[in-house]
Order: structure tokens, then C-alpha cells, then sequence
């Protein structure tokens, strides 16, 4: 699990990320992460088990979804924590 993102980040910053956030086009950032999510699952489920490399393509689709994942998580969970901060330090 990838920890929190630049844990260090300045004050300035954080309230930037805060502003940022009550932006219109936070909610379609968020909007587009969903669908790559989505995305990486339905191509796993398009996949033809039986075709003879089923199992390659199968575990190079899940470390990509679980990638993305991943990603997605960390960047959205340490949003969420700078903003934390910033009300904190209000």
C-alpha cells in the first residue's frame, strides 16, 4: 500500500489542495479516476477464459486494476489528510 503523499507538504500548499477541491472540476478529477477504475475492471471481465493465454493476460490486467487502485486510493486519501490539516491549523 503506497502511504500517504508528501506527508512534508507545506501549509501553503495544503490550503492550495483545499481551494483546489471546491473547484467544479475536482468532482470530474474524481469523476475520471471512477472510470479508469471501472475501465480496468470490465476488461477483466471481457476476457475469454478460454483462450490459451488466459492466465497472462489475466495477471497483467489485475496488476494494472490493482495499480490503479492503488494509486487512486493514495492521492485520494492524502488529499483528504492535507485538507484535515489545514482545518486543523484554522
Amino acid at each position: 500500500m503506497i502511504g500517504m503523499l508528501q506527508r512534508d507538504l507545506p501549509l501553503h500548499k495544503q490550503q492550495m489542495l483545499r481551494a483546489l477541491t471546491a473547484h467544479p472540476g475536482f468532482a470530474v478529477l474524481k469523476e475520471l479516476i471512477a472510470d479508469a477504475l471501472d475501465q480496468a475492471s470490465r476488461e477483466l471481465f471481457s476476457l475469454d477464459p478460454k483462450d490459451p493465454d488466459h492466465i497472462r493476460k489475466l495477471t497483467a490486467i489485475q496488476n494494472e486494476a490493482h495499480a490503479i487502485k492503488v494509486f487512486s486510493e493514495a492521492l485520494i486519501r492524502s488529499i483528504d489528510a492535507h485538507i484535515e490539516a489545514v482545518i486543523s491549523n484554522s
